[in-house]
Parts: structure tokens; sequence; C-alpha cells
């Protein structure tokens, strides 16, 4: 009777949710937050940091009923970058570059030695930058930018053992520097963005983002079939979509009726039907939001009626930064109510995630090494 117990509270730890701040505030990290995901009950955020020296870290926030408060942090050997934690909220996978790292929840939460059930090996030139796991929680993908690939973790192997390999299904061609990853709410398909595409006879040429950047094509949005990437990665990609200069992130609305990119290159954030995508992607409405300076991470309300995406301005760095939200119809893009919304000026901010209550966000702000917890209006 004990032991049942014992293993029902495990399985419920995350039954009982916590409050969320009732204002915006501002929490500040030892480190260059890059992305930053909360527990199933919003009772503690994982935040993923860059500490100088090619080093890294994850910070381990605390909800304290008051807010978010640094409780301490967990020394990594390289920089720590994209974050994607299970449905059930179980395991934390954290991209680093050359690795990843796969964090049991509930030793973190406990703050118990050797968080860590695994180490998948990427490679040193991989460049693991981003993570996403399938809604069933049987799929780990990474998009490995410098690769060019995105590889596929089998993750009940992923838990059972150190990461030696066994655990890897495969690994999908992806194009130029592929970041973003979102998959559709049933798991049939995965968005990749390929930041650059291949030159195109009377294609759109997008002016180079940095001071030693040059002049490329329009990059890339792929559809992957993900049960054929399962077995054949090689041919998995079935739609291939020019959606403007530099798309760095995807996200699906909860719904499965929407596909958001941010286009950093152009300024602006890209709308889709995903449903209206057939092979040729002839019939698609491409729907574009000026939001302004240099546009990365997106995240989507749960109630499906708002989008917020963190606009930069990374290479301006003249204070420019916001959030912008819109306000919209699912499946309707064709409705010209959408309402778009602004924050005060934030520095750098870089990623944007939801909490649980569906109206508070998460958002590191890369500069400033602090994270930020905004309310969204209704």
């Amino acid at each position: 009777m004990f032991i049942a117990l014992i293993l029902l509270v495990a399985k419920c730890s995350f039954a009982i949710g916590c409050g969320l701040p009732a204002s915006s505030a501002t929490i500040e990290v030892p480190g260059h937050p890059f992305a930053a995901v909360s527990s199933p009950d919003d009772c503690w955020l994982f935040v993923s940091l860059s500490v100088g020296n090619e080093k890294g870290a994850l910070g381990v926030l605390k909800n304290t009923g008051d807010g978010f408060a640094l409780d301490y942090v967990v020394p990594l050997a390289g920089p720590a970058f994209g974050e994607s934690i299970s449905p059930g909220g179980d395991i934390l996978a954290v991209t680093e570059g050359a690795t990843v790292e796969v964090f049991e929840v509930g030793k973190l939460v406990r703050h118990e030695s050797h968080p860590v059930t695994a180490r998948l090996q990427e490679g040193r030139d991989a460049g693991a930058i981003y993570a996403s796991m399938s809604p069933d929680g049987k799929l780990l993908f990474v998009s490995d930018e410098y690769a060019k690939r995105v590889s596929i973790f089998d993750l009940a192997k992923v838990r059972e053992g150190p990461g030696d390999g066994s655990s890897l299904v495969g690994r999908i061609p992806a194009g130029i520097a592929p970041v973003g990853l979102a998959t559709s709410p049933d798991g049939k398909w995965l968005y990749v963005t390929s930041e650059v595409g291949p030159p195109v006879p009377g294609g759109k040429s997008c002016k180079p983002e940095g001071k030693d950047g040059r002049s490329h094509p329009e990059g890339l949005l792929l559809r992957v079939n993900v049960e054929m990437a399962v077995s054949d990665p090689a041919h998995a990609i079935t739609g291939v979509l020019p959606v403007g200069c530099n798309p760095v992130r995807v996200a699906v609305s909860p719904s499965g009726k929407d596909l958001w990119v941010s286009a950093r290159g152009d300024d602006s954030l890209l709308r889709l039907q995903p449903a209206d995508w057939t092979a040729d992607g002839a019939h698609l409405k491409l729907k574009v939001y000026p939001v302004g300076p240099n546009p990365i991470g997106i995240a989507v309300r749960g109630d499906d009626s708002q989008v917020w995406v963190a606009v930069s301005d990374r290479f301006g760095k003249r204070g420019r930064g916001v959030l912008a939200g819109l306000a919209y119809q699912p499946g309707d893009v064709s409705n010209h109510e959408v309402k778009l919304m602004k924050t005060d000026n934030l520095e750098y901010p870089r990623e944007v995630a939801f909490f649980h209550d569906n109206r508070t966000l998460a958002v590191t702000l890369f500069d400033a090494n602090r994270v930020a917890i905004v309310r969204t209006p209704d």
C-alpha cells in the first residue's frame, strides 16, 4: 500500500499548479538566456544559459508564490540553447551544440545530484541548437544547424540509458542552417525552417544580416512526414516552401489550422494554413505581418486567439526590441480584423513561451541576462 501511494504521488507530481504573478516582472540570471520552459504545474522554470568561456548552465527558477526566483544552477560543458520538455513533464532536453543533455525533471525539482539521464552525442561541428518532442512523447527532434540536418531520437531508449548512440533513429537532410522546429498537434508532420535556400533564377535575394554576411537566396519551410522520417529519413521531406529572408522559427497553432514563421531578415511574421499545402504549394496563401526588426521566437496561446513574437533588434541593437502580438481568428488568413499589440521596449528578447495558464509569457532577454514574465491581454 505504501509503495503504491509513493508511485501515485510520483505520477501526479504536477497535478496541482502554482499561481502565476498578476503583473509583469523580470528575474536576473547568471548568463545570457537562450530559452525558457516551464514545468507542467508552472511551479518551475528551466532556463538555458551561456556563461562565458564557451561554458553553459541550466538555471532552475522556482515559483515562490510572489514570483520566480533563481533557486540554483546546473553547470554544463558548453553553452546551452534550445529546450523541450516532454508532454508529461518527466524529462527535459537541452541542446549544447555538440551534445544534447536530457534531464530528469523530478531530480531537478528535488535538487538531486546527477539529474542528467542521457547525453546524446551530435558531434563537435553539429551545431545542435533547437529541440522539439513529438506530442506523444515518443520522439525527440534536434536541429543541427551546422551539419544541415535534423536528428531523430527514440525517447524510450533515451530514458533507458546514458546515450550510447542506440537511441538515434536517423537524420533528415534539412538544407542550410536548419533551426526552428514544430510538430503538428496530431504528430503527423514536423515543420523545419532553413535560413537559406538554393539559388533560383529570378528568385528573391536577401540582404546580409551581419557585418560579415553576404547576400543570399530566401529561406525555406520544410514539411516532414514523421512516419516516413522514422523509417526512411532521407526521403521524409514532402513539401518545400520559400518563406522569405532568414526564417528562424516556426510554430503551429493548437488547432493545427495555422502555421507561423518568423522571417528575421524581412522583419516579418508569416502565416499560412497547412491544410492548403499541396505537393507544389500552388494554393497556399502566405500572409505577411510586418512586426519590427529581426523577429525570432514565436509562441501561440493555448486558446488559439493570439500569437506573440520576440522582435529582437538583434543586428541593429538600437533599443527597438519588443514583443509583438497578433489577435486573430483561427484558420482565417483573409481576416482583415487582425489586431497588432506591442509591449514596451525590451533588451534583445530572443525566445518566448507560454506558461500553462495560456496567458503569461516567459521571455528570455539575451543581452540583459534576465528573464521577463509578461502577462498578455485578453
